[in-house]
């Protein structure tokens, strides 16, 4: 074998033709590994945007305006871990994109409450959101705090290394706490802790009031006696039906109990 096939003899110009092919064989693996990165960068690249893409998506095909702020969250967080640097730009252009009235995300938040479990529940006035459930606020939506249980206190004698009696006490909180929101079409009850009541409370209370004011709520006397006039003089509807519309304006607290009552008795021609 010549020294040549090693490189290291023949002319200068078969050692130059040797350096030459080696270098183009390098130029070339070196060309193949950035084809290689920049085909890896344009997937990943396709890949973001697709995801942006579809979150967006999920945002305007969102059924209910709490469910839409949920998938608005989730576009943030999903540009967020594509799009570190320009994340609030490519929001701004995914909902463009999708032709989105971002205005409807907007509601007055009366409060959150820590939940047990981890999260927390938010009450918006026309929403509640608890982690990826959301539900909207209805005239029939209720909330209210329920609580059980008491903090107990109790003593025992200990030894201490000294071989001395002590009485050492220790408390015990057996207190339980839930938020039960309920409405027409949905219900939620969320464990959280006991020294949250008040807070859970003040929110739920407002939540109350604005429901309150909600629909008929404005109805005066007149326009309450015209109303359940028109449902028992309603000759072609059947009794039930005419029952169930005053049980639903008892329901919403339009009508009283002892009101109730008398139109049943009148309707059941009891």
């Amino acid at each position: 074998m010549s020294p040549a096939t090693f490189g290291i003899g023949g002319t200068p110009e078969q050692r130059q033709a040797a350096k030459d092919q080696r270098q183009a064989a390098k130029d070339q693996r070196q060309a193949e590994r950035e084809r290689l990165q920049a085909e890896e960068a344009q997937r990943l690249a396709d890949a973001a945007l697709a995801t942006v893409r579809h979150a967006a998506a999920a945002v305007t095909t969102a059924h209910g305006r709490g469910a839409t702020l949920v998938a608005y969250r989730n576009l943030e967080a999903t540009s967020k871990k594509w799009y570190s640097t320009n994340s609030d730009a490519m929001v701004e252009w995914a909902l463009a994109e999708a032709k989105f009235d971002s205005s409807v995300l907007y509601s007055p938040r009366y409060g959150f409450v820590a939940a047990l479990d981890g999260g927390s529940v938010e009450v918006f006035r026309d929403w509640i959101v608890y982690g990826q459930a959301a539900h909207d606020v209805e005239t029939t939506t209720r909330g209210q705090v329920y609580t059980d249980g008491a903090v107990q206190v109790s003593s025992a004698v200990v030894l201490d290394k000294k071989g001395r009696q002590q009485v050492v006490q220790k408390t015990h909180d057996l207190r339980t706490a839930h938020m039960q929101l309920v409405s027409g079409g949905w219900s939620m009850s969320i464990r959280i802790h006991p020294d949250l009541v008040n807070e859970a409370r003040r929110c739920l209370d407002q939540l109350n009031a604005h429901v309150a004011s909600l629909g008929p709520a404005h109805a005066t006397v007149s326009d309450l006696r015209a109303m359940v006039d028109a449902i028992l003089n309603n000759s072609g509807q059947p009794p039930a039906e005419k029952l169930q519309q005053l049980s639903n304006l008892r329901y919403e607290r339009l009508l009283s109990d002892e009101e109730f009552e008398r139109a049943k008795t009148k309707i059941l021609g009891i």
